[in-house]
């Protein structure tokens, strides 16, 4: 009985180990493991196109990226299968459906929750309407045609009823007009003259009282942005100049350029042209490059343009990430005890 029960605890035990062997393995494999990525692009905005690959343990996590002027497409593989994709062919489909809307000038209201699968928006009241069973089973095309003919329907009874509004405004308008007193008793040209003066005044006021609101507005919203700004300046000016953050600040900025050492590409070459129209801005990009170019590199040259707004260049570059810097980084910020109060403030 004895021996029976020492071989199942046996059993349990090994069970255990393996489990424990396992889990020690996978994160082992997840923080040693390098992610490999590659980034190749070339061409001159906005004519211009780059790739972008990576990868994780060979084939168990593949990412593979394009971009150019036309749209972005990508692929996400988990061994081997697609988990996460996207394809230049609906990018367009979408961006023509949008760009044929705006020039219709019908949008969706930014207020209402996100249409669901199996689901229409009705662009004049702002409602959700459930398609019939029959639209599930239509093309892309015909449900393209569908939209945009009700969408043109919509816009011109908008326009109609705007036409119809406008029409009786005035009319009434005109009546009141008559009835005014100072019309009575006069001859033709001079009701007429009166008529003719009153809608210019009508008008000249209602034009200032426009621009007066704008005026306002405009002013309101810039002393608005002024004390935001300032407020936000202030705060971070007591929050750098903290003796209590200065340190924390400090733990912070050499573990971001230690995570930049470690995961910048390891080979560069190729050339770059850069230039804004803001010196300061041309001046802070070209910092960001020469951070990311390895020490000793002569692969690669980059040019800085302060007097020409140009970005074009033709660059390829490889490296590798390991998350155990990453770990490592965040368990020592978290140890700090000023950036734990922090997180927990928020």
């Amino acid at each position: 009985m004895l021996s029976v029960l020492l071989t199942i605890l046996k059993i349990i035990g090994i069970i255990l180990a393996v489990i424990v062997g396992l889990v020690l393995l996978i994160a082992l494999a997840i923080l040693f493991a390098p992610i490999r990525y590659r980034i190749d692009g070339s061409g001159k905005i906005p004519d211009y196109s780059a790739t972008a690959k990576a990868n994780w343990l060979l084939f168990v996590l593949r990412f593979n990226a394009q971009i150019d002027n036309d749209g972005i497409s990508y692929v996400l593989k988990l061994f081997g299968f697609f988990t996460l994709k996207t394809f230049r062919k609906d990018f367009e489909k979408v961006k023509e459906w949008k760009n044929t809307l705006d020039k219709l000038g019908v949008g969706e209201d930014p207020d209402d929750e996100p249409i669901g699968a199996g689901e229409a928006y009705d662009h004049q009241s702002s409602r959700k309407l459930f398609c019939e069973p029959s639209f599930a089973e239509l093309s892309d095309e015909e449900i393209l045609e569908q939209i945009l003919a009700d969408a043109a329907r919509e816009a011109q009874q908008t326009k109609e009823k705007q036409e119809q509004q406008r029409k009786k405004l005035e009319s009434e308008h005109e009546e009141n007009s008559y009835e005014k007193p100072h019309y009575k008793g006069r001859g033709f040209i001079g009701k007429t003259v009166d008529k003719v003066t009153d809608k210019i005044k009508a008008k000249a006021k209602a034009i200032y009282d426009k621009i007066a609101e704008k005026i306002k507005a405009f002013f309101a919203k810039v002393i608005e942005i002024k004390n935001t700004v300032l407020d936000k300046y202030n705060k971070f000016i007591e929050f750098k100049d903290d003796p209590e953050n200065i340190e924390a600040i400090k733990l912070l900025k050499d573990k971001l350029i230690l995570l930049l050492k470690h995961y910048r590409p390891r080979r560069i070459r190729g050339w770059v042209r850069i230039g804004f129209d803001d010196p300061a801005r041309t001046g802070w990009l070209t910092g960001i490059f020469y951070l990311l170019i390895p020490a000793g590199n002569k692969t690669f040259k980059l040019y800085s343009e302060f007097q020409e707004e140009v970005i074009e260049g033709d660059i390829k570059m490889k490296g590798r990430m390991r998350l155990n810097h990453l770990a490592l980084a965040l368990y020592r910020c978290y140890k700090n005890d000023r950036i734990r109060t922090w997180i927990n403030d928020r």
